[in-house]
């Protein structure tokens, strides 16, 4: 199935990339808490390394913040990005594994 419009909202695109890059960045501060709960210094706070426990506990905020300030530092950049592209062209969102319905 395939979408064609002359831009995408802003709400939009917002949380198609906090599912994509603040997702991904949640899950992978999580792993470095793991980590450090097995004594490795993965989890860096205000230039203190923390392991065991209070490295798990530090990694949560720090990926739920790490993955909002990416999200939208991206964000704005593709705002910017599509504004200008939707000057030239517009834009097409292609979904792979959709059925489509008839009568909707």
């Amino acid at each position: 199935m395939e979408i064609s419009a002359k831009n995408i909202s802003k709400k939009s695109l917002f949380k198609l990339l906090f599912q994509s890059i603040g997702y991904g960045l949640m899950a992978f501060c999580v792993l470095m808490g793991i980590f450090s709960l097995f004594g490795f210094e993965t989890v860096a706070f205000n230039e203190q390394y923390y392991t065991g426990i209070s490295g798990l506990l530090v990694s949560l905020p720090l990926g739920l913040f790490m993955g909002l300030l990416f999200t939208c530092f991206m964000w704005l950049i593709g705002i910017l990005g599509l504004w200008i592209n939707s000057y030239f062209k517009g834009v097409t969102i292609v979904f792979k594994g959709v059925s489509e319905q008839v009568g909707e």
